[in-house]
């Protein structure tokens, strides 16, 4: 895992056949990569794909992205109808004429992507056997949720709309076992014990990040408490069910999914369902993790609303890592 700050990236030794993909949505910090890497030599193509929902807040952002990836070869993938299987053909498409011969490489800035859409395409990469030559890169926060000073008050998402299972990650769920839910918290309490209430399963797993190993101390703070306050909705369940807990990073995807391996095989005669609620880089970890794991489960549960006017601000570095050890 490598830090560096924004003007450092220009400069950045890559291969010379790269390619930038990236998310585009109303996250201010979703151009971030594009802006600071489009002169570096090693970059010879981009695919910005859209994030489907909330379009009406993103059209600046898209805008954008033609503008700077116009001396660039260069793949819009428009998502209107916010179907996956739309994104998944046309990425297909985008890297039959990128990478014909197999012989390109991959910067992938997870920064502006949904869990779900990040989830996905992690699995189409491992599919075409583009992970080991896939080198990812986060545009690091330096404050969530920036509209509120309160912890308590802090949100990034709120409400319901549908809970479904992640293209790619189905897992395999026999009727005769019961069920293991295994939520990795983050700030939204609200959708992490709506999960556990349409699910009721037989052992509720919350993890949260380490100590070690969360974004700052402050991160920390606020991640346990929303983790007390899900355990405390879920003393308010009718149902029979033991709690658990186990811990994961939120600064190393190969950390997380070693983690995550290694706690969820001690489950081996339930049926699991993973739902990765933290920041970007555990659920890269979460999605490793379920790759090497086919039996489980990913799910989703879709926001019905962002805080698109204060969601993040950059902190001014870059987090970039590769995870070819363990693909």
């Amino acid at each position: 895992m490598t830090k560096i700050e924004f003007k450092q990236l220009t400069a950045y030794s890559l291969p010379s056949k790269t390619i930038l993909i990236m998310g585009i949505g109303f996250d201010s910090r979703g151009l971030s990569v594009l802006t600071n890497i489009r002169k570096n030599i090693g970059i010879y193509a981009v695919i910005g794909v859209h994030n489907g929902s909330w379009r009406q807040y993103s059209s600046e952002n898209e805008r954008m992205f033609k503008l700077l990836s116009s001396e660039l070869k260069s793949h819009y993938i428009e998502n209107t109808r916010n179907n996956i299987l739309d994104v998944v053909d046309s990425m297909a498409k985008a890297l039959c004429e990128l990478d014909k011969n197999d012989d390109s490489h991959f910067l992938f800035d997870v920064t502006g992507f949904s869990h779900e859409l990040l989830l996905v395409i992690i699995g189409f990469m491992d599919s075409v056997k583009a992970l080991k030559r896939t080198l990812f890169i986060y545009t690091d926060a330096k404050e969530y949720s920036t509209n509120y000073k309160d912890n308590k008050d802090k949100w990034l998402s709120r409400g319901f709309v549908d809970l479904r299972s992640v293209f790619g990650f189905s897992g395999v769920m026999l009727p005769s076992r019961p069920l293991h839910l295994c939520l990795m918290v983050g700030f939204e309490v609200e959708r992490a014990a709506e999960v556990i209430r349409r699910y009721e399963p037989s052992i509720i797993s919350i993890g949260q990040a380490s100590k070690n190993s969360s974004i700052s101390d402050s991160h920390y703070d606020y991640n346990c408490e929303a983790r007390a306050k899900v355990i405390e909705m879920v003393e308010e369940f009718s149902w029979d069910y033991n709690l658990n807990h186990f811990e994961f990073s939120c600064v190393d995807a190969r950390e997380t999914s070693r983690a995550l391996i290694q706690y969820l095989g001690g489950y081996p005669d339930f049926n699991t369902i993973l739902c990765p609620m933290n920041n970007k880089v555990s659920t890269i970890g979460a999605a490793l993790a379920a790759i090497k794991l086919q039996h489980v489960q990913v799910s989703y549960l879709q926001p019905q609303e962002y805080n698109v006017s204060g969601y993040a601000t950059a902190s001014g570095t870059f987090t970039l890592f590769d995870v070819s050890v363990d693909v």
